[in-house]
């Protein structure tokens, strides 16, 4: 019995905290992640239904972990009882007091990143990056030299121009095949964002006609293999290119293209009507009654539940996308500063 006690007493004295890393580290984030996703869909959702966007973040996480053990023994003998008592107790009480911190995105500075076009310098880096130019493009930008993409306002959407969209594609093909680079620009503080037309030796493959008619969509002069890209819709400069990006909010809305809505609110004018020519890329968000079994994000709104299917490669690379852009963007707004107090004994 004195070493069951001691062997008690050692374990109650070791720490409990290195074990917990493993676990909960994987596990808190894996549940930001998974609310920041949900968030963001549910705003997309809102936007369809001319709602406000809330965003909400989680400032901190403070877990606490006591352990605490106890030992009694006790022995009892009594003249008249021939026959010792002994007695021996071990208890052991284990407490998790996770401190969660929240604070809403606000302020000016959070509000004009949420209103203000992408930078250009920052659509360019993303190509540079690897991400494909055609679906960077039709998310980001509204107009290419004139041309113009989706747009989607309280009224509804207007349609992309067809010559939008096949820009997109010939700058994709191009830049797939190393015959267009993307390339920003820093002198004296300024950025400057241009777009190199290669020589078709250095090119992967056979791509001049390709070449040819983008510069001809876009008033490229045959021999010009270097214009600068500039924020605005359209150029008399053959030298200059216009791109117009959209913002944050102006991307929400247009992925709210995707959502596809229940015919009774469509009847009752709760959501904006759409049509599928309308949706950018292939970005899908169900609805229905029930919530679905092995969604990879699903969120309740309006008494339904809307939903990306696990399997829609498409839709969740485009949400990914989407979140790195807001945290890429957003350059933190003003928050609420989380006051924590947390017990040292």
């Amino acid at each position: 019995m004195i070493l069951v006690a001691s062997l008690a007493v050692i374990a109650g004295c070791q720490s409990v905290g290195p074990p917990t890393i493993k676990r909960d580290r994987m596990h808190y984030a894996s549940a930001v992640s998974n609310s920041w996703k949900e968030q963001l869909l549910l705003n997309i959702v809102k936007s369809r239904y001319g709602d406000a966007p809330v965003f909400l973040d989680v400032t901190s996480v403070v877990s606490g972990y006591t352990m605490e053990s106890r030992v009694s023994a006790g022995a009892e003998w009594q003249p008249t009882n021939p026959e010792d008592v002994l007695s021996l107790g071990v208890a052991s009480t284990y407490t998790d007091r996770p401190t969660i911190s929240y604070a809403p995105r606000t302020g000016e500075k959070f509000a004009r990143s949420l209103m203000s076009p992408v930078p250009l310098d920052e659509v360019m880096f993303v190509i540079a990056g690897g991400v494909p130019a055609d679906f960077i493009l039709d998310l980001t930008v509204y107009a290419f030299e004139g041309y113009h993409g989706v747009n989607a306002s309280g009224r509804g959407f207007d349609a992309a121009d067809p010559q939008f969209l096949r820009l997109l594609e010939l700058v994709e093909v191009l830049v797939q095949n190393r015959a267009v680079a993307t390339e920003v620009t820093r002198h004296d503080g300024r950025v400057a964002a241009w777009l190199n037309f290669r020589s078709a030796e250095a090119a992967r493959a056979p791509t001049q006609g390709q070449q040819a008619e983008l510069k001809h969509l876009l008033g490229i002069p045959a021999d010009l293999d270097r214009v600068r890209v500039v924020f605005g819709t359209g150029t008399a400069d053959p030298s200059v290119i216009g791109l117009r990006t959209r913002s944050l909010m102006q991307i929400m809305g247009v992925l709210g293209a995707g959502v596809r809505i229940q015919p009774g609110h469509m009847a009752d004018g709760s959501a904006i009507p759409v049509t599928n020519s309308h949706a950018p890329g292939e970005f899908t968000v169900h609805s229905g009654l029930q919530k679905p079994a092995g969604a990879f994000v699903a969120v309740p709104y309006e008494g339904l539940w809307f939903w990306i299917d696990r399997q829609d490669l498409a839709s969740k690379f485009t949400l990914t996308v989407v979140t790195i852009l807001f945290n890429f963007l957003e350059g933190g707004g003003s928050k609420i500063p989380a006051v924590l107090s947390i017990p040292t004994n």
